[in-house]
């Protein structure tokens, strides 16, 4: 079946089996990893626990895969029963003073030419939008929609979605 990941993805997933995975699982044999192998590696990631709840998804789906084309017999997923870490949220927003200290920071940058036009414009938008970083800056021209004012992002992370701007 094709592959459903994005670019993205594909890369953190092969940094995840570069950095993490194969340093503790690599010199094993599919069939002969077992269940508590996998729960070292996670103990070895504790400090890390939304990383480690990414790198065990990532190596159970391994796994089932393994299972599917025959490297490890059915039901044998040394993933299974291994806990997930609980993680915090992760949202945090501004305070005033830090929006203001932002904004006197970049009005300087604009001031000394240091920072190029687009990088300035790009941050004060993902102060503005709430987008992703990397919602703006592989947005397009054609998603842009001046008249209505919003954008129109094709391929979000979490799928097309249209962004408001303000009127200022």
């Amino acid at each position: 079946s094709a592959i459903k990941k994005k670019a993205r993805s594909i890369k953190r997933d092969q940094q995840a089996w570069d950095r993490l995975i194969l340093p503790h699982l690599g010199r094993r044999r599919v069939k002969g990893i077992a269940r508590a192998n996998v729960a070292k590696m996670m103990n070895d990631l504790a400090s890390t626990p939304a990383m480690a709840n990414k790198v065990l998804t990532l190596l159970s789906k391994s796994f089932n895969l393994a299972e599917i084309w025959e490297w490890r017999s059915e039901g044998t997923n040394p993933c299974r029963h291994i806990g997930r870490y609980k993680e915090e949220a992760r949202e945090r927003y501004l305070s005033e003073s830090e929006l203001s200290r932002l904004g006197d920071v970049l009005i300087e940058a604009e001031r000394s030419w240091e920072v190029t036009p687009q990088a300035i414009a790009a941050i004060r938008l993902l102060i503005l939008t709430g987008c992703r970083s990397a919602e703006i800056l592989t947005l397009k021209w054609d998603e842009v929609d001046l008249e209505r004012r919003c954008l129109h992002l094709s391929d979000s992370k979490t799928g097309k979605k249209t962004v408001w701007l303000n009127a200022g």
